[in-house]
């Protein structure tokens, strides 16, 4: 199985395209992304979302670059 990390800061920056956003204006950047108008539920929905889109985010130059350096996965 895969495995990716990733830091608060580079989900925050994923999110919000500033990696020291605080956590409110996060879950603010993550509804207005999803169209919704109030807090997803569970609780922290929010945060699992914020992952997903910095996975996504980075997967692409992290594709490029396992397959420039002949890494397979």
């Amino acid at each position: 199985p895969n495995v990716d990390e990733s830091t608060p800061n580079q989900e925050k920056e994923a999110v919000d395209g500033w990696g020291s956003a605080p956590k409110e204006q996060v879950k603010s950047m993550v509804w207005l992304r999803l169209g919704l108008d109030k807090a997803p539920n569970p609780a922290h929905a929010d945060d699992a979302v914020a992952v997903a889109l910095c996975h996504h985010a980075h997967a692409p130059s992290a594709a490029a670059s396992s397959r420039a350096l002949g890494v397979t996965r």
